[in-house]
């Protein structure tokens, strides 16, 4: 009788990252100005998907990355991501003035993979510009299942694109000068003539 052991090996399995939901990477979201945020990822967010095969305990989290980069900008200051709520998350920004063009979340040693599932789908766009510019924006996410000093982590990135649609603003008549609509005057029989607005 003679043996042979069997020496098993794990690797590390690539996250995935589905922002459109079940089998869908990508996704699609149509802004429209003046209607607020809208969420970067798949129905506002419950279809949105990130998996890791290898991370299922919280504590093998530390020191993951998740990286959301707005990216296309044409309205400069006015377009911005806005980041909602996080747990056991740390949090850093790029920022263009006030807005928000890149999120980095970064895992603790509390950190399980529905903290940043939560994270990024609570993650959204706005752009605040009153004549915004038509076309696209990207988000791209990227997920990263370790620490930038480990060789062996493996990240997935996929992209939301963003729509931007102007509308047409109704103008504004204002005959009592600045925020104020309406104008009352007075007319004197033998004068021969009077203002109908407040330039007098």
């Amino acid at each position: 009788t003679q043996t042979t052991t069997i020496t098993v090996a794990a690797t590390n399995d690539a996250p995935v990252v589905q922002l459109g939901g079940a089998g869908v990477d990508d996704d699609a979201v149509e802004f429209t100005e003046g209607s607020g945020p809208v969420t970067i990822v798949a129905d506002g967010g419950p279809g949105f998907i990130l998996t890791d095969p290898d991370n299922t305990v919280a504590t093998t989290l530390e020191g993951a990355t998740a990286t959301i980069a707005l990216s296309g900008i044409s309205d400069g200051a006015a377009e911005t991501l806005i980041l909602g709520a996080t747990t056991n998350l740390t949090v850093a920004t790029v920022t263009d003035g006030a807005a928000i063009t890149s999120i980095t979340l970064t895992g603790t040693a509390a950190t399980a993979l529905t903290d940043f599932e939560a994270a990024i789908a609570a993650i959204t766009y706005n752009n605040t510009s009153d004549e915004p510019t038509a076309g696209d924006r990207t988000v791209t996410v990227t997920f990263t299942d370790g620490p930038s000093t480990d060789p062996g982590a493996l990240s997935d990135t996929q992209t939301t694109t963003i729509t931007v649609a102007a509308t047409n603003d109704a103008p504004v008549v204002q005959l009592g000068g600045a925020g104020v609509d309406d104008y009352a005057v007075e007319f004197t029989e033998g004068r021969k003539s009077t203002r109908l607005n407040s330039s007098h």
